[in-house]
C-alpha cells in the first residue's frame, strides 16, 4: 500500500520485491531453536482451557484504569476520564444556553460530513476485502482522509496489511494511530493521547506483536546490511563493478555473525543479506538458493522477505515442483497475486522448454498492462522469443522496452541495440546515446555479441543473460 507512504526501503536481490508472507510449513525443523516469532504465534488468539475471568478492559484514553460501566455497559473510559470530559466550569441560562445548543448541531453536522464518506469508504472496504479485491480496499483507504478513520479501524487495517505481506503500511498506521508508553521518550501527557489509542492495552494486544515483530525484523535489518552498504551504494551510482566488492571477505564478516547469532530472527536476516551479496556479486544460483532456504527456515512466516527470490531462484536451480508450491503460496496468500503468479508460471514454463505456452501467458498478461502493471512481462517476452530462435519477434518487445519506455534496464538496452545491429534495425545509436547521458557504455559482453566473437545463445549463464 504505496499509497499510504514512500517506501525507503531496498531489494538488492535481482527479482522484483513483490513479496507475500510464508508458505504453509510454518514448523522450523527440530535443530532449529524455540522460534520467539510473533508471527509465528500471533495467528490466533490465545486461549487458555478452563478460562473463566476475563482480561480487565482498560479506559481506551489513558489505558491505564479500569472502565467504568456503573454509568453505561458501552462505556470506554474509566471515572477519571469521563469526569474530565464531563466537567463544565461555565454556566449558561436561557436564551444563551439554547445559542449554544444550536452552535453546537451546527458544528456537529458540519463534522458529520467527512465522516460519513469515511464510513462509506470503511465499508467498501470490508466488502472488497470478503470478495477478494485487496487492493481495490487498501486503495480507497488510502484515498480517503486517513485521520478520520479511527484507531479500531485503523488497527484492523494494519493487522491485515501484516498478513497480507505489507509490514511497511502495519508499521506506519500503527505510528499514527496508537502510543506505546513503554517506547515514548518522555512519558506522555493526557494530552498527547487525545485521539490515539494505548498500543499495551490488552484489546490491542495482537497488532502489538506484530508491529513489534516487524520493527524488531527492521533494526536487525540495519545492522546487518552495514557490512556491504558501502559498497551497494557505490554498485548503485556506477561507481564500481561487481568485481570491486570484496565478496570473500564480506561473506567470512557474515558467516562470523550467523555463528554467533543466537534467535532465529537475526539468523534469517543474515541469510538474507548473505543472499544479497551473493546475488549482486553474481554467484552461481546453488549458492544464492542456500541462502534462500536459510531465510526460509529461520523466518517462515515473512513471506515479503523470500518468496519472489525463492520462486526465481527454485525455477533457475530446476527444482520445479518447490517453485510451483510457492507459486500457490503466492496465490493463496493475496487474491490479487494472481498476475504475479502468472508470470512465474510463465517462467518455468520457459525453463522447462515450452516457449509458446509461456508466451501466451506473458500475452495475456500484456494485454492487460493497463490494470496489471506489469511491464516486466515484456522482457520476459523478449528472453522468450531469443530462446525460441524468433529474433525479429525479440527485437520487438525490445523496441517496446526501449522506446515506449516500458523496462529499461542495462540488460534490456543491451538487448536493444545487439538487435538492432543482427537485423540492420535503427535503435543502435539511440541505445549508446542513451546511456552516454549515465555516463554508461554498452557492454563489452554485448560488444562482442555484435562482433561474432559470441553468439546471441552465449549470452546466457543459468538460463538469464548476463552482461559484464
Amino acid at each position: 500500500m504505496d499509497d499510504f507512504k514512500e517506501n525507503n526501503g531496498t531489494q538488492p536481490v535481482d527479482e522484483p520485491d513483490n513479496t507475500p508472507d510464508s508458505p504453509e510449513n510454518t514448523n522450523p525443523p527440530e535443530d532449529i531453536q524455540a522460534n520467539e516469532d510473533p508471527g509465528i504465534a500471533i495467528t490466533e488468539p490465545d486461549t487458555v482451557e478452563g478460562e473463566s475471568e476475563p482480561e480487565e478492559e482498560l479506559c481506551i484514553l489513558c489505558g491505564e484504569k479500569p472502565v467504568d460501566k456503573s454509568h453505561s455497559q458501552s462505556s470506554d473510559l474509566c471515572s477519571d476520564c469521563r469526569n474530565m470530559f464531563m466537567r463544565t466550569p461555565l454556566r449558561f441560562k436561557g436564551f444563551f444556553a439554547v445559542i449554544a445548543l444550536v452552535a453546537l448541531s451546527v458544528a456537529g453536522i458540519l463534522m458529520l460530513y467527512p465522516n460519513i464518506g469515511t464510513l462509506t469508504t470503511v465499508t467498501d472496504f470490508y466488502m472488497d476485502i470478503e470478495q477478494g479485491n485487496y487492493s481495490d480496499a487498501l486503495s480507497k483507504i488510502s484515498q480517503t482522509d486517513i485521520s478520520t478513520i479511527g484507531w479500531k479501524t485503523a488497527g484492523m487495517i494494519g493487522e491485515f496489511c501484516y498478513d497480507i505481506d505489507l509490514p511497511d503500511d502495519l508499521t506506519y498506521l500503527t505510528e499514527q494511530f496508537f502510543y506505546d508508553n513503554d517506547t515514548a521518550e518522555k512519558p506522555l501527557t493526557w494530552s498527547d493521547k487525545v485521539g490515539k489509542s494505548n498500543l499495551n492495552a490488552p484489546w490491542n494486544k495482537e497488532l502489538k506483536a506484530k508491529y513489534d515483530y516487524v520493527t524488531k525484523l527492521d533494526k536487525i535489518a540495519d545492522e546487518q546490511s552495514a557490512i556491504f552498504t558501502e559498497y551497494y551504494n557505490k554498485l548503485y551510482y556506477g561507481e564500481i563493478t561487481e568485481k570491486d566488492i570484496p565478496y570473500d571477505e564480506l561473506i567470512k564478516k557474515y558467516e562470523d555473525k550467523l555463528a554467533a547469532a543466537k534467535t532465529n530472527e537475526d539468523k534469517g536476516m543474515i541469510n538474507y543479506y548473505m543472499l544479497a551479496l551473493s546475488s549482486v556479486c553474481k554467484k552461481d544460483v546453488e549458492t544464492q538458493l542456500k541462502y534462500c532456504e536459510e531465510i526460509v527456515k529461520y523466518l517462515p512466516n515473512c513471506r515479503w522477505i523470500y518468496l519472489d527470490n525463492i520462486i526465481t531462484l527454485s525455477i533457475r536451480a530446476g527444482k520445479y515442483d518447490e517453485a510451483k508450491g510457492y507459486i500457490e503460496t503466492l496465490s493463496k496468500s493475496n487474491p490479487d497475486n494472481a498476475n504475479y503468479a502468472k508470470r512465474y508460471n510463465a517462467l518455468l514454463l520457459r525453463y522447462e522448454g515450452k516457449y509458446d505456452e509461456a508466451l501466451t501467458t506473458l500475452e495475456k498478461i500484456i494485454g492487460d498492462i493497463a490494470n496489471n502493471g506489469m511491464y516486466e512481462a515484456y522482457y520476459d517476452a523478449l528472453i522468450c522469443e531469443l530462446l525460441a530462435g524468433d529474433y525479429e519477434a525479440a527485437y520487438g518487445y525490445a523496441k517496446d522496452c526501449f522506446e515506449q519506455q516500458n523496462y529499461l534496464t542495462v540488460e534490456s538496452i543491451n538487448l536493444y541495440a545487439i538487435l538492432s545491429k543482427k537485423l540492420d534495425e535503427k535503435g543502435y545509436d539511440d541505445a549508446v546515446a542513451f546511456l552516454k547521458q549515465y555516463d554508461m557504455k554498452l557492454s563489452p559482453t554485448a560488444e562482442k555479441c555484435i562482433n561474432g566473437e559470441i553468439t546471441i545463445e552465449q549470452l546466457f549463464k543459468d538460463g538469464e543473460v548476463v552482461f559484464e
